[in-house]
């Protein structure tokens, strides 16, 4: 443990990472509750390690490492303990207004709020690997090449693993499909 981090030179270089660390374990998770928890132990463990990270220039892909291991972690645990619980991965109305774009209309919203329902029920059906690849490259930008350092996974195996998981997300959304305007 680092001696006497300074809280505020810790929020200070923290701040500009917590809204991405946020979204990145929602989409990870898909619980509000299960979010909060990986934040929490990925805040406690940044402080822990703020000796680490904060002269970096630019931490993210250092910080999303340890996000990463800290979701992996609590879904292991959930797991061994007691399962995990279907009724915490159910959609958070509040969180699922913070993914959905503003809309011009009310129906235009509803018809949005419908479709990012369908895509996280989607990902929901995902294993877990597959849906930290989507997360990190489709939903956060990350190259394939961060990713690999992210999941500490070759970037072949990755490609493989996109491909299929895409025809897989194909399949699963087609089976609901959008409704056209």
């Amino acid at each position: 443990m680092p001696t006497q981090v300074d809280q505020n030179d810790f929020e200070k270089r923290l701040r500009p990472y917590a809204k991405r660390c946020y979204q990145t374990a929602y989409r990870l998770t898909g619980s509000r509750v299960d979010t909060e928890d990986v934040v929490q132990e990925l805040f406690i463990k940044l402080y822990q390690r703020f000796d680490q990270w904060s002269d970096m220039e630019d931490a993210t892909g250092w910080i999303m490492r340890v996000l990463y291991n800290v979701h992996v972690d609590l879904y292991r645990k959930k797991a061994k303990t007691h399962g995990i619980n279907e009724q915490s991965r159910e959609t958070d109305d509040g969180a699922l207004d913070q993914l959905v774009s503003g809309s011009s209309s009310p129906e235009d919203a509803a018809e949005n709020s419908q479709q990012q329902s369908r895509i996280l029920a989607a990902l929901g059906q995902l294993d877990a690997d597959q849906r930290a690849l989507v997360t990190l490259h489709l939903l956060e930008g990350y190259t394939l090449d961060e990713a690999a350092t992210i999941l500490e996974t070759p970037v072949g195996t990755l490609k493989s693993r996109l491909h299929r998981t895409k025809a897989q997300l194909k399949k699963l959304l087609k089976l609901q499909p959008f409704s056209k305007k």
